[in-house]
C-alpha cells in the first residue's frame, strides 16, 4: 500500500462482526482502506488494499486510466485522485460491472499490487475489518 502504508508497520483495523452482508455493505465505503483474507496460490493471506468500486458499479481500466461508473458518478470518476500522485498510472484492461455483496479492491502501490486485478471482485465476507489508523511504536 506504499506510499499510504508501509511493509511492517502497525496499523489499527476495526473488525466487522456482522449476522449478515447488509451491516457489512453499508460500512464500506468508497475509498476505505480494508483488511481482506484472501486465497492466492493455494495459501490463505491477509492483505490491505483500498476499496475503490462497490456491488454494482463499473469499473474500466484503459490506457492507465481507472474510470468508475455508479449513481452517484453517471459519467464516471477516478475515485484514486485523492491520495494517488498526479498522473499517476493504472495497468490492466478490465470492464466490468462489480457483482453485488462484493468490492473492488486496487492497491496504492498500482505497479506491484496484488489486488482485484489479479482477484477479481472481492466477496464483502473476505473482509475482515477497516483500518481506521497508523500506530506509530516507538
Amino acid at each position: 500500500m506504499s506510499p499510504t502504508l508501509n511493509n511492517g508497520q502497525n496499523v489499527l483495523v476495526a473488525t466487522f462482526y456482522a449476522a449478515n452482508n447488509k451491516l457489512l455493505s453499508t460500512s464500506v465505503s468508497i475509498n476505505d482502506m480494508v483488511l481482506i483474507e484472501i486465497s492466492f496460490q493455494g495459501q490463505s493471506q491477509d492483505i490491505i488494499s483500498r476499496v475503490i468500486a462497490l456491488g454494482g458499479d463499473q469499473v474500466v481500466i484503459q490506457n492507465g486510466a481507472l474510470t468508475v461508473y455508479n449513481r452517484s458518478h453517471p459519467n464516471g470518476f477516478d475515485p484514486s485522485t485523492s491520495y494517488e500522485p498526479s498522473g499517476a498510472r493504472t495497468l490492466g484492461s478490465v470492464n466490468l460491472v462489480v457483482p453485488s455483496n462484493s468490492v473492488y479492491i486496487l492497491g496504492d502501490n498500482r505497479m506491484i499490487a496484488l489486488d482485484s486485478r489479479i482477484l477479481g471482485p472481492i466477496p464483502l465476507t473476505n473482509i475482515i475489518g477497516k483500518v481506521i489508523g497508523v500506530l506509530k511504536i516507538s
